[in-house]
């Protein structure tokens, strides 16, 4: 995989969404960026703010300190295979993984960690949402994108509509099967109503049922979500 600059796949994404309205014209857009896709979709709501209803990040690469970065110090990329029992606790999820031939294979791109590490800094060093609702979702057992090293990029994106969750015992992928199983059940719900000023507006709400209390951040408070059945 070879990505020279992450701002080029944003703007890329820029005209995907140009193509999208124009196909579904006067329909509110929410952005869900998962993983890396966190990293372009943080980025994409910092350039484009205005164009959004909402953005939804789901185990965000933010983390400037990330274990990946560090072989651009060495001499030559090792080719280190993806342990893929991390991705799931289901072990088909990871089967799956490795037999897909739209998936990456092969060692890391020098240019693709440099080009991750510089759109990190720009997101960590960039504006925070204002008023876009953010939603931002991290699994705590995360071993691919381990949530401690997103959590200040995240509270610095943070303006005065968002909700964060963090999932005690949970792996990075939230989207994936295996929280269910847990009793863990998230809906998201997007309310479109006009904004006043021509723009579309949009309230943001997590709602969460596990057999376990979950602790929810917003941007001024935390608040543990009682366990219920």
């Amino acid at each position: 995989m070879l990505v020279s600059d992450i701002e080029d796949v944003v703007t890329d994404l820029h005209g995907l969404d140009a193509t999208a309205r124009a196909e579904q014209p006067g329909l509110p857009v929410v952005l869900l960026g998962h993983s890396m896709g966190g990293l372009i979709g943080a980025r994409y709501a910092q350039r484009y703010a205005d164009t959004l209803a909402a953005v939804v990040l789901t185990g965000p690469l933010l983390d400037l300190g990330h274990p990946a970065l560090g072989m651009l110090d060495l001499d030559d990329i090792p080719d280190i295979a993806l342990d893929i029992s991390t991705l799931s606790r289901d072990p088909a999820v990871g089967q799956a993984y490795a037999t897909d031939p739209l998936v990456w294979h092969w060692p890391f791109k020098r240019t693709t960690l440099a080009a991750f590490a510089r759109a990190m800094q720009a997101v960590a060093d960039g504006p925070t949402l204002g008023d876009l609702p953010l939603l931002s979702v991290h699994g705590e057992n995360d071993q691919l994108v381990p949530v401690e090293g997103s959590r200040p990029v995240i509270a610095r994106l943070r303006g005065s509509r968002s909700q964060g969750a963090h999932l005690p015992g949970c792996p990075a992928r939230g989207l994936q099967r295996d929280q269910c199983r847990r009793g863990a059940h998230r809906r998201v719900r997007v309310h479109h109503r006009g904004a006043g000023d021509g723009r579309p507006g949009a309230r943001l709400t997590c709602e969460v049922s596990r057999t376990r209390s979950l602790r929810t951040q917003t941007s001024d408070s935390s608040t543990a979500w009682p366990s219920s059945r």
